[in-house]
């Protein structure tokens, strides 16, 4: 999330500025990498690697989502877990 959105969320939830400052600065300061993230994820479930193996050495690394497939995602994981972000963030 970006600070804004971070601010925005709090604002809304009645979140202390002090409380607003923790969660902007943990953000900034321990936001994974996507390498990071990579490694995590491939560490936790080792066949993420051939996943990420197929993504990267295929014609699927130049795939982009149009925004009727984002909203079809969105409308998938909100009905799978109920309450979700809203569409406007996903959607530019």
């Amino acid at each position: 999330m970006s600070d804004s959105v971070i601010n925005e969320k709090a604002n809304s939830m009645n979140i202390s500025e002090q409380d607003l400052n923790t969660l902007i600065n943990l953000n900034a300061n321990f936001l994974m990498t996507n390498e990071e993230i990579r490694n995590y994820i491939i560490k936790e479930r080792d066949y993420m690697q051939k996943v990420f193996s197929v993504w990267e050495d295929s014609y699927m690394k130049n795939l982009t989502l149009t925004s009727v497939g984002i909203a079809i995602g969105h409308a998938n994981v909100k009905r799978n877990v109920g309450e979700f972000t809203d569409l406007s963030i996903w959607i530019n």
